[in-house]
């Protein structure tokens, strides 16, 4: 649209029905930046639109065409703070919700001079009901702690805004850091609002990020505040710091986290799902040992039994593992012999349509030789979907090289796997190679295994497993007249045995019984009870 255009359906009242179009995004973001043009010259007035009874008539499908007008149109406008900040009520209050577009385009309008800054600091102070996320936004921009800090004597919103806003802020020297680093501690360990504590504690671990020299004894200091006095709202806190800043963690640290979040309410949607995630960052990584022991405390049977598909996403985090770390997961679940633990290792790698076998050993695991016995055992009953994986954990023990257990791992190969699975087991055992420390008895396996193929290989039909008509026709007989049998017997044991009659009446291929029962009278009825050639 022209210039003219836009002013003639300003003026209209139809201006907003028009800006709908274009629909490339390029056009629009030129089309809006026209709107703040004219704005500025005062030709037309975007504040004041959103009074109008065009604004207020709009219907709902508007809703998005007036994020993007003002998105795009905020940076270049020319408005004091006030207006500016009542322009997004208004929008928030047609669209009804949270205009995150707006609100994203106002923090950069408000950052553009510190003037518009401080005057949105000092609007602040006089309004308790000042709106949090712009507060933050603005003593975020103001970069003043002491002016954040002021905020912490208010009872409201503004309260937490600051908090927030004191995370973000840079210090000025590391004096100043360990300041306030000490008084977002003492809030998350004393305020008795739980969401204050949860801001100061999130607070805490921005302000840590920004530090170049990270003292551990600050996240140790966060850690016992939250364990002082547990909420869920303040475990979700933890872990989303240790999800963003795993590195700043000690071992003991994470190990307190994890322990505190699995004594929660893990029924709650939010904090197993906080878990789930923090738990998705640490598998593979640095404290991957820590996070492996809380997963296995959170699956199992004996601890809290909580189903992997419940924990989003970390099926496909372990799945993913390097093979060497997947391989010391599933020897770990599976010595426990812990049925829950047993199932999801099944999930994980005994369903596998492409079964790549772990070329691992069981040496040096701590195993004595029964042990690896068993944990075959599992790996073998548990995946029989997947026989090359299980197979590679049998090598894996073989590999080990304990002389007391080969006869058994050797029968173990040969009777569940090559027996059941054939080729398929044994062409994965025969590319064990010379040098290999387990081809010796797997070799050993594999003759057993051919001479039983041999043995099994009889020609001439067997007659005794072959039996005639006749030899089944009399086992039916047989099974007839013992049917029989019994129902009379059952018939003799009834209470109504001997209150009736019966007889028998022959004819044709048909049978006919016939129950006499007396009548007060003295007659007698004939009753016809059913007819079939097996009746009789």
């Amino acid at each position: 649209m022209t210039d003219a255009e836009v002013i003639a359906h300003y003026r209209a009242g139809t201006l907003f029905r028009e800006l709908h179009r274009p629909a490339d995004t390029n056009l629009q973001e030129a089309l809006h930046a026209q709107l703040a043009a004219l704005h500025n010259s005062q030709s037309i007035d975007l504040l004041a639109l959103t009074a109008t009874p065009e604004f207020q008539g709009l219907d709902r499908r508007y809703s998005f065409t007036i994020q993007q007008v003002y998105r795009n149109a905020i940076p270049f406008m020319e408005a004091t703070p006030s207006d500016m900040l009542e322009l997004i009520r208004r929008v928030e209050k047609k669209i009804g919700g949270f205009a995150a577009l707006p609100r994203g385009t106002l923090r950069t309008w408000i950052g553009q001079t510190s003037a518009r800054v401080k005057e949105v600091v000092e609007i602040a102070r006089s309004d308790p009901d000042f709106d949090r996320d712009i507060l933050t936004d603005a003593l975020t921009a103001l970069a003043d702690e002491t002016a954040a800090i002021s905020f912490l004597a208010v009872v409201d919103t503004r309260r937490q805004a600051a908090i927030a806003a004191l995370g973000a802020i840079k210090p000025r020297n590391v004096k100043t850091g360990d300041a306030t680093l000490g008084t977002l501690v003492a809030i998350a360990d004393g305020d008795p609002d739980e969401d204050i504590r949860s801001t100061a504690v999130s607070a805490a671990f921005d302000l840590l990020a920004r530090r170049k020299r990270r003292v551990p004894k600050w996240v140790s200091a966060l850690v016992n505040a939250v364990i002082a006095k547990p909420s869920d709202t303040t475990r979700a806190a933890l872990l989303n710091g240790l999800w963003r800043h795993a590195e700043m963690f000690r071992s003991a640290d994470v190990k307190a986290v994890l322990s505190l979040a699995c004594d929660g309410d893990l029924t709650a949607g939010k904090l197993v799902e906080m878990l789930s995630g923090t738990l998705y960052q640490l598998i593979g990584g640095i404290h991957h040992d820590v996070a492996i022991d809380c997963l296995t405390t959170l699956l199992a049977s004996s601890g809290k039994a909580i189903p992997l598909e419940k924990l989003q996403m970390l099926e496909h985090r372990l799945t993913t593992l390097e093979r060497p770390m997947l391989f010391s997961l599933a020897v770990r679940w599976f010595a426990t012999g812990d049925q829950a633990l047993c199932q999801t290792l099944s999930k994980l790698i005994g369903v596998v349509h492409d079964q790549q076998p772990f070329d691992a050993s069981l040496a040096g695991r701590g195993l004595t030789g029964n042990q690896m016995i068993v944990l075959c055992h599992k790996a073998v009953g548990y995946m029989p979907l997947a026989p090359i994986v299980a197979a590679s954990f049998v090598v894996a023990a073989l590999r080990a090289g304990d002389k007391d257990t080969e006869p058994g791992l050797v029968e173990l190969l040969l009777h569940a796997l090559l027996i059941n699975f054939r080729e398929t087991a044994a062409d994965y055992l025969k590319k064990i190679g010379r040098a290999d420390a387990a081809y010796r008895p797997v070799r050993a396996a594999l003759k057993m295994y051919r001479r039983y193929e041999k043995d099994s290989g009889i020609e001439a039909p067997i007659k005794e497993l072959q039996p005639s008509s006749y030899q089944r026709g009399v086992v039916r007989q047989n099974h007839y007249v013992s049917s029989r049998e019994i129902r009379k017997q059952a018939e003799r044991q009834s209470a109504f045995f001997g209150a009736v009659r019966r007889s028998t009446l022959l004819y044709g291929r048909k049978a006919i019984t016939y129950a006499v029962r007396p009548w007060p009278q003295g007659r007698t009825d004939h009753v016809r009870s059913g007819a079939g050639r097996d009746q009789g």
